[in-house]
């Protein structure tokens, strides 16, 4: 860390992360988004549910081989210069993504996404390091990663309200409203933060680890088994439960908030000891998953 980064304030550190934290939340409501309004997107667009869900697996595949890809190609620039173009170029991916009325444009624009994504994500762990002592980067990683999961908690219930009443595209054009103030935001708090010096080549034997690679299996387990239900979440309410309209948003809502709450505590328990909050988190999360797909049980003729 340089003397300039060590010596910010604590108010502007607090800034900066602010900032961080709400690219996350608008680019996590972004990726989330489709999960909401996937039955109307579907009707739109004039595809079945199962080929909307596809969006979501377009976004996932964008994220996780272009994110690296984007961010290897990146890395001997300033962080601040790479997230102000990062929010550009998702600006405008939306866009083409609202205009457009065919889902193969639709599609690809989704993987791009993900892919910018992706960059901002490694971007913003780098810049939130940054700005804060190194006895207070876990919880600095654990503010910034907090906004996916209250974008999960917020902007999707109420992307998803915004949708049922003024149409998918709608709450896609409140996304890149929203974005705008992010990249304004961050021309305005977040500091420069030059390149390390490393090349690609060099943080490629840190990425390809045994400890790194078991952690980044561990998280596609966990993401695996958390999107494959929330993907069709909203098709599954509706056509077994009944539940349809603004009362969708209540159970994403709840879902959420859940996670929003472990993502916050998760910064400071990594603080203490990064080990077993992994352990304990992932074990909670699998059980939770196997009782709900377990749980998840259509009778005879039900169609979701």
């Amino acid at each position: 860390m340089s003397t300039r980064q060590a010596a910010l304030s604590v108010a502007r550190a607090n800034l900066a992360l602010a900032t961080l934290f709400l690219g996350m939340f608008v680019l996590g409501s972004g990726e989330l988004l489709v999960v909401g309004v996937l039955d109307l997107i579907a009707a739109d667009l004039h595809v079945t549910i199962p080929a909307a869900g596809t969006l979501v697996t377009a976004y996932a595949l964008g994220l996780a081989i272009g994110g690296p890809i984007l961010t290897a190609l990146t890395i001997r620039l300033d962080r601040k210069i790479v997230l102000i173009g990062t929010l550009a170029l998702f600006i405008a991916c939306n866009l083409v993504a609202v205009l457009t009325a065919d889902y193969g444009v639709f599609l690809v624009a989704r993987v791009l996404i993900g892919a910018l994504q992706g960059l901002f994500v490694a971007t913003s762990f780098i810049a939130g390091m940054s700005v804060v002592p190194q006895e207070r980067m876990g919880q600095a990683i654990g503010i910034v990663v907090s906004g996916v999961s209250v974008s999960t908690a917020l902007g999707v219930p109420l992307g998803t309200l915004v949708g049922q009443t003024l149409g998918w595209r709608g709450s896609f054009m409140a996304i890149v409203a929203i974005t705008a103030v992010v990249v304004i935001a961050t021309v305005a708090l977040v500091p420069s933060v030059p390149p390390a010096g490393a090349g690609a080549g060099h943080q490629a034997k840190y990425a390809f680890a045994p400890g790194v690679l078991a952690v980044l299996f561990l998280n596609f387990i966990v993401f695996s088994t958390t999107f494959a239900a929330l993907t069709y979440i909203v098709p599954f309410l509706q056509s077994v439960t009944g539940i349809s309209g603004a009362i969708l948003s209540v159970f994403l809502l709840a879902y959420g908030v859940a996670t929003a709450v472990g993502s916050f505590s998760g910064g400071k328990f990594a603080d203490r000891n990064a080990g077993r909050t992994l352990i304990i988190g992932s074990s909670r999360c699998l059980r939770s998953a196997r009782y709900g797909v377990s749980g998840w049980v259509v009778q005879p003729g039900t169609s979701v």
